[in-house]
């Protein structure tokens, strides 16, 4: 049944790309990443990993993607997935069958297509062992396809970013603060937030409930510049589950050549 599935996905990218053929453009570029929400996990800790296909800098919307994922498998076993948050990517074709080897493969497809940074399945793996620095996991593209003009999308990403720190990603710094919308959201009962830090500084990421009373510190102190990520499992302070409802997360960073950046966002947390 997945054969089956997976070969109609692949064989309607093939019609995107011939249809494709004859179009000529020029447009920014894309980035793709896999960041950990834990970058130095200990053994038996969850990962949990956004594939995240940035489309911000081009005028595409993205229609159609097929990834290949690998990782240790003597460090790292997969636990499950979760369907893209983007609307429309919501019902990815994932083969599962190579998971105890370290391999996914993973197909999406949205006619509407999607813009903006676009959420097409977060990864769910589990340390076997402590792990002091994150090694990453190899994200090769095999397919991207733009919806409506049908455009391969293939030679616009600039870069894909796992997570491995090398001389090359360090190039891969972000431009300038921000802090993006948590996946997924809503929630049960946890959820990722992720926020870029284009130069070294203090940063404090916080949950307040309706009131404004801040009920859980994710992060605080100094960082280096680059992107993080941060979990939440729905608890407070006291590692108490906190009710159903609308909470808000607050990001705060103080950067050492003296800027400074504040941004606020709603969740849902569903229990």
């Amino acid at each position: 049944m997945f054969e089956r599935k997976f070969k109609l996905c692949l064989a309607f990218i093939a019609i995107l790309f011939a249809a494709a053929s004859q179009y000529s453009w020029a447009q920014g570029k894309i980035i793709i990443s896999a960041l950990p929400s834990n970058a130095n996990p200990g053994k038996g800790e969850i990962i949990a990993m956004p594939i995240l296909v940035d489309m911000s800098a081009t005028d595409f919307r993205l229609g159609a993607m097929t990834t290949s994922l690998q990782w240790d498998s003597t460090q790292l076993a997969f636990m499950d997935f979760a369907p893209g948050t983007a609307e429309g990517f919501s019902d990815p074709v994932v083969n599962t069958q190579k998971t105890a080897a370290g391999k996914l493969l993973f197909a999406s497809i949205d006619a509407q297509g999607a813009a903006g940074q676009v959420n097409v399945l977060t990864l769910r793996l589990q340390a076997k062992v402590d792990l002091p620095a994150w090694q990453g996991l190899k994200l090769d593209l095999l397919t991207l396809a733009s919806a409506e003009s049908f455009v391969d999308l293939v030679p616009l990403v600039e870069r894909v970013i796992t997570g491995v720190k090398t001389a090359e990603s360090a190039a891969a710094l972000p431009a300038r603060f921000a802090l993006f919308q948590n996946i997924p959201n809503p929630f049960n009962p946890e959820t990722l937030i992720r926020y870029d830090l284009p130069r070294a500084g203090k940063v404090i990421l916080a949950i307040y409930n309706l009131t404004g009373q801040r009920i859980k510190t994710l992060e605080e102190g100094e960082k280096p510049a680059g992107r993080y990520s941060a979990l939440w499992n729905g608890t407070d302070e006291r590692q108490r589950n906190v009710a159903s409802g609308i909470y808000f997360y607050r990001f705060e960073a103080q950067a050492n050549k003296g800027e400074s950046f504040v941004a606020t966002k709603k969740m849902s947390l569903m229990r």
